[in-house]
């Protein structure tokens, strides 16, 4: 664990174990430790900075984050992995977090949602040593909702996150200017059909630099009208038997060459026989996102993707 982490981990266990008193004299101890944390990060090969940016979601923030996390309030991260170099361009995954529940405890931003455990999605594009960064906005904890104006403003935002790159990357990150985008991949989990809805609807100046869609059961609305008149690489995976399954198959109704559904299975091999089991939602991004970083630009052809793919 970074020291930073390790600081704020025994910080909190000191509030909790002396009460709410304690959280008032501790709490400046602690704003400086996230503040510290704030632009840079080294916890995971290479280089991850936090930059504050407006959503529109400061009123919501207050009432749901915790009152240290309040000091850090409205930030997006950004991961640059070892194989991304300075450049005049950059290639982003622009991903959005579902609903705060079960693996999270309902309060925190991003930087303590892509700390857990279980949640890989630095180390996966790490290890896919993939061109791109990975840029991932806090949200509500009802991401469905609580997304402020993020996807009615998604070209104002990218071109903050790309000024931010400019002014706080240095020097491990030296830009002379903001970098344009090359390539933009959305990718979102559960309630990221909220952004991600308004997004497809307003993107502008950005639109032509999307390459693919990772939506990981998202399509608890049915987005086949919104997703009608993109031809970029759209892959959907969905839980069979839950709210997601009806949309999901609409999409693949479609039969668009660029629409690969993909159910929540893998395969496994027991006495000699292929079996399937069933992932579990929670665990469907965890689950699939390496294969998606690794496979960028295979637009749907990787056998392993096709045998999780559905028939319209």
């Amino acid at each position: 664990m970074g020291g930073i982490a390790k600081a704020e981990k025994d910080l909190k266990a000191a509030i909790h174990k002396f009460g709410d008193k304690a959280e008032r004299v501790l709490e400046p101890v602690w704003g400086l430790i996230r503040e510290a944390a704030r632009s840079k990060e080294f916890t995971v090969p290479k280089l991850t900075i936090y930059v504050p940016e407006d959503i529109g979601l400061g009123d919501t923030l207050k009432k749901e984050l915790n009152r240290v996390d309040m000091l850090s309030g409205q930030i997006t991260g950004i991961f640059i992995p070892e194989a991304v170099k300075p450049d005049t361009t950059v290639n982003v995954i622009l991903f959005m977090h579902g609903d705060k529940v079960r693996l999270w405890d309902q309060t925190g931003t991003v930087r303590d949602y892509w700390n857990l455990p279980g949640i890989p999605l630095r180390q996966g594009l790490n290890t896919s040593k993939k061109n791109f960064i990975l840029v991932a906005p806090t949200l509500g904890r009802k991401a469905g909702s609580e997304f402020g104006n993020l996807g009615t403003n998604i070209d104002d935002h990218l071109d903050h996150i790309l000024e931010a790159l400019h002014q706080l990357g240095a020097p491990e990150f030296k830009l002379s200017k903001a970098p344009d985008i090359g390539q933009l991949i959305i990718a979102g989990h559960s309630g990221a059909y909220g952004p991600i809805t308004d997004l497809l609807a307003s993107i502008q100046k950005y639109r032509k630099k999307i390459t693919e869609f990772w939506f990981f059961d998202i399509l608890y609305p049915n987005l086949v009208p919104n997703l009608a008149s993109f031809t970029q690489p759209i892959y959907a995976y969905f839980v069979n038997g839950s709210g997601t399954e009806s949309n999901s198959r609409k999409l693949a109704a479609t039969r668009r060459s660029n629409v690969f559904v993909m159910e929540n299975v893998d395969f496994d091999i027991v006495k000699g026989k292929e079996q399937r089991r069933a992932i579990k939602h929670d665990f469907l991004m965890q689950r699939f996102w390496l294969d998606r970083c690794q496979r960028i630009g295979t637009n749907g052809t990787d056998p392993d993707d096709k045998k999780r793919m559905i028939k319209g």
